[in-house]
């Protein structure tokens, strides 16, 4: 772990879920949606990225189907559903209708957020949200995630948080 102050003599440092222990330059690799509980947010230092193969969700490819389908899809996979799933509508977990304000919605006229394997289970989601929440969601994830980033951090725009802005400004009304 590096050792480097920041400027002004504060250090950023994350959780890294691999080694179990705080560490420089984690990055999300993972996102796990649980059917019944809240989910979680994975992160990896680049040393255990390095180690064990991981790529930061980010710089992972979304099938091609989907990257066609919605060029925001990158984004939209860094919004979580953790927690979600046990209280989702049979249309809300096949994308007919936003997951959190239940607005009807159509591959038209919403985000699609990706395919989500719920974990433990044979279950996968095709979420589709409208405009409104998503861009409320990537706004506020990306506030979140300049704060927390040790990238961002050091002024350097990390592949999350482009993305996050890419999808907060092409949602905006």
């Amino acid at each position: 772990m590096s050792t480097t102050a920041e400027p002004g003599g504060l250090r950023v440092i994350g959780w890294c879920h691999w080694h179990d222990d705080a560490a420089d330059d984690v990055r999300v690799v993972r996102i796990a949606d649980q059917g019944s509980g809240r989910g979680a947010v994975h992160y990896a230092c680049r040393a255990c990225r390095d180690e064990h193969g991981l790529v930061p969700l980010a710089e992972q490819d979304p099938p091609r189907a989907e990257a066609a389908a919605d060029p925001v899809l990158g984004g939209a996979r860094l919004i979580s559903l953790a927690g979600m799933q046990s209280c989702m509508s049979t249309d809300q977990r096949e994308g007919r209708a936003c997951p959190w304000c239940n607005t009807p919605v159509t591959p038209e006229t919403g985000v699609d957020l990706g395919d989500r394997r719920v974990d433990g289970e044979q279950l996968v989601l095709h979420p589709t949200a409208c405009r409104r929440c998503i861009g409320e969601l990537a706004r506020a994830e990306y506030a979140r995630h300049g704060r927390t980033c040790v990238t961002c951090f050091r002024q350097q725009d990390c592949g999350d948080r482009r993305l996050l802005r890419r999808l907060a400004l092409e949602t905006r009304s």
